[in-house]
């Protein structure tokens, strides 16, 4: 009786240890793919990672460190800030569609004053086809008023409506990175199509 006892307890321990060791739960979500080339809508930094390793680029200084995932989240190790007095700061990254738009946190050590996200979108040489209508909230007053803003492109002339007025623009495109020359917009295109602009807003294609 106490061997069968033995082999019971035995057989239940290595059950137990691949179900929670060996074996994938399909309710566990797949850690986001932050690997690629990335961009600031605003076209100003640019992002590489690579097996745990980032660099990036913004004003002719950069910056290189380690990072590492949890869920959809990565964060770096600490790396120095030159300024009037160096400051070390770690940076958190967030993927908000897909794998392929992520917003980075800006800390307040930064700042000085309160954090704030870039969104960043994966590089790409491909071209976009930007023809056609697009519309997106965008604050209009700068004080949180939200209204609907439409932009037509027809070749490398964009044609925007907001606040009952139209204007037009000069288009150029590089990738999926694009601006309004005139206006000073800028965005990128995701793989999901969706255009992520630098003021934070996000236009769909109708």
């Amino acid at each position: 009786m106490k061997k069968c006892v033995c082999v019971f307890l035995f057989v239940l321990v290595t059950v137990t240890l691949i179900s929670f060791v060996g074996c994938k739960h399909d309710g566990d979500p797949e850690p986001a793919n932050f690997v690629g080339e990335w961009r600031s809508t605003d076209g100003s930094a640019t992002v590489t990672m690579d097996d745990g390793k980032f660099t990036t680029a913004m004003g002719g200084s950069g910056l290189k460190g380690t990072y590492t995932v949890d869920g959809n989240t990565a964060t770096t190790s600490k790396v120095q800030i030159p300024g009037e007095q160096t400051v070390s700061v770690s940076f958190t990254m967030k993927m908000v569609d897909g794998n392929d738009v992520m917003k980075l946190t800006v800390p307040a050590k930064l700042t000085g004053d309160k954090p704030f996200d870039m969104t960043f979108v994966k590089k790409s040489t491909t071209k976009p086809d930007l023809t056609g209508t697009w519309t997106g909230k965008v604050d209009l007053d700068g004080k949180g008023t939200l209204g609907e803003v439409r932009i037509v492109f027809t070749g490398n002339t964009a044609t925007l409506t907001m606040g009952g007025k139209t204007f037009e623009d000069t288009v150029e495109q590089e990738g999926n990175f694009f601006s309004l020359v005139e206006f000073g917009i800028t965005g990128m295109i995701s793989a999901s199509g969706k255009a992520y602009i630098a003021d934070g807003s996000v236009f769909t294609k109708q």
